[in-house]
């Protein structure tokens, strides 16, 4: 059956799809833990003394759901964190902020667009269960568009303020490794600053 056979392509893509983000996923989480582990270690001896010699206890580089937690927990440890976050503007222009690509174009829009469909579908069984609609009911895009990227901003700016309520110094910055220990970070107008940490994750 071919129908079968797609399937059976299909189920097997995914599940080795879902595989490799696990992996990647739980790497990212040992990662963080011994970096999180390392900074509550700190944080019993004198954390505000940074007597390693750099900037920060720990830089974090990238926004989304990992980054974000790794780095409010560390503070919250006694660490002095900075999370770097950017991402290089599409052709068309098109630019996000902090969440990573789950919030900003994946998982979150996604799911508000299914939903959008699913209360059009609604509609019609409505109708059945005696609901005197019009026929034509029409979407609004543009409206829909609105709504969903006004949501996503809502959050990004949730976001922010958690790490500035959690003393996490945020840097809207492309970060590129000098060294080990040095971060050179890269603003979108182009300015560059140079940070040092004594670990990174």
């Amino acid at each position: 059956d071919v129908h079968a056979g797609e399937w059976r392509h299909f189920a097997s893509d995914w599940i080795r799809k879902r595989a490799h983000v696990a992996i990647a996923n739980a790497a990212l989480r040992r990662a963080a833990g011994a970096a999180v582990r390392g900074m509550s270690a700190a944080a019993e001896g004198a954390s505000s003394a940074l007597s390693h010699g750099y900037q920060y206890d720990l830089v974090v580089v990238g926004g989304g759901s990992g980054g974000l937690a790794c780095s409010k927990k560390a503070a919250q440890l006694g660490a002095k964190v900075a999370c770097l976050d950017y991402v290089t503007p599409t052709p068309q222009g098109t630019r996000w902020g902090l969440g990573g690509t789950c919030v900003n174009v994946g998982c979150i829009p996604k799911k508000l667009m299914h939903q959008a469909g699913i209360v059009g579908e609604i509609f019609s069984d409505a109708r059945e269960f005696g609901w005197k609609l019009p026929q034509d009911v029409q979407l609004e895009w543009e409206q829909m568009v609105g709504g969903i990227q006004d949501y996503i901003g809502s959050l990004n700016w949730g976001y922010r303020v958690a790490l500035r309520d959690n003393k996490v110094d945020y840097i809207n910055a492309f970060g590129k490794f000098m060294d080990a220990h040095t971060i050179e970070c890269t603003k979108k107008n182009g300015s560059k600053v140079t940070i040092t940490a004594d670990k990174f994750v």
